[in-house]
């Protein structure tokens, strides 16, 4: 047990339930689309923006579709290595505190120790932290576009839209 009061169990499956914690910022597109539909497009008058703003939404449509194909490897693979091989509950019970109420925990508390030196668990565990490392660079890359995008829109307000 440390010093704040957790166990090493709880503390395992805090740090398991956290690499399922991968989701993606949404983004509001309604207005680009209303410029879009009615023609509006053109009272921006810089080309770049409106090349900006396209390869946006553009790239956006594909990293939502690799977030969703993260979602699909926790679902299809990690998850049921742990319910297989670990306390499928007591990372539920992190991820969702309120739901997890008075559940009992599936496996012994320290079953977890024989898993994490496995093949297998450093594979899966090593195919989360490649995914994560590139969904973590493409919100960095959409994090520098909205810094570009701003920039412009900045200009265009300022010579007069």
């Amino acid at each position: 047990q440390s010093d704040s009061g957790t166990t090493e169990h709880e503390n395992f499956y805090y740090l398991l339930a956290q690499t399922s914690r991968a989701g993606t910022p949404p983004t509001v597109r309604r207005a680009y689309d209303a410029l879009i539909a009615t023609g509006d497009i053109e009272y921006i008058r810089s080309e770049q923006l409106k090349v900006q703003l396209a390869s946006y939404y553009s790239n956006y449509e594909e990293m939502q579709a690799f977030a969703d194909g993260v979602w699909q490897f926790d679902r299809m693979i990690f998850e049921p290595y742990v319910m297989q091989h670990l306390d499928h509950v007591a990372m539920l019970a992190e991820l969702h505190p309120s739901s997890a109420d008075g559940v009992p925990r599936i496996h012994p508390e320290d079953q977890f120790r024989a898993a994490v030196g496995t093949v297998e668990f450093k594979s899966i565990i090593s195919g989360k932290w490649r995914i994560a490392g590139d969904l973590l660079s493409q919100f960095r890359f959409f994090d520098e576009k909205i810094d570009e995008i701003s920039e412009l829109i900045s200009e265009e307000l300022a010579a007069g839209l």
